[in-house]
């Protein structure tokens, strides 16, 4: 179903005021987290057609400024299909420019779409996620376990820093750590939760 509704959202054109009001929502109810815990990060998933929006990242940049939300607390995520074409220069642009100004970029659920090593090195990320296909697959002999250590050493060998995707199990976690993976999500660490739950672990510690 989400996948259906943001397809419809992207073709319409309402996935940039959804977005916008999503992010607006966001910033006023974790403005105390971002502000108390300089280690917190917000993450949004980014497409194409926002990218291709002239208002979107003005919008954006305001509401930024509105709800004091510093650049090096946000992540925007950007997922394989929507890096149509290296060569898009007003994509490019953007990212360099996002990155400049202190953002941090994404390449979001890797190994499931398209993008190959050129398109990592030609564009500016600095994060690559690790697709919850491939670390789901830690522990069982299948191929795609073995695809994990290819990726975590691509990544290495990019400088880009991995955030592992859908970790569920003590055994995928002491994987992922015995290779070097730091950032990870996931229900083996918590389910969806309230603002209020989110801020008490924060205050506890439970998570830096």
């Amino acid at each position: 179903m989400p996948d259906f509704f943001i397809e419809e959202a992207e073709q319409s054109g309402l996935i940039v005021p959804i977005t916008l009001q999503l992010v607006e929502t966001t910033f006023q109810q974790c403005q105390h987290a971002l502000q108390a815990y300089k280690h917190f990060h917000l993450a949004f998933n980014l497409s194409a057609v926002h990218f291709a929006n002239n208002q979107f990242f003005e919008s954006f940049f305001n509401l930024c400024k509105q709800y004091k939300v510093s650049s090096h607390q946000l992540i925007f995520e950007i997922t394989e299909r929507d890096l149509l074409s290296k060569h898009d220069i007003k994509l490019v642009k953007y990212m360099k420019e996002l990155r400049h100004a202190g953002f941090s970029l994404a390449v979001d659920d890797f190994g499931t779409g398209h993008a190959s090593i050129s398109y990592l090195q030609h564009f500016p990320f600095n994060y690559l996620k690790i697709d919850q296909l491939f670390v789901g697959a830690i522990g069982t002999g299948a191929i795609t376990e073995s695809l994990n250590q290819s990726i975590i050493h691509l990544a290495k060998n990019l400088n880009l820093q991995i955030i592992a995707e859908g970790v569920e199990t003590l055994m995928q976690l002491e994987f992922l750590q015995d290779h070097g993976v730091t950032l990870m999500q996931g229900w083996y660490f918590a389910k969806a939760l309230t603002i209020e739950q989110l801020l008490t672990l924060l205050r506890r510690g439970k998570y830096e």
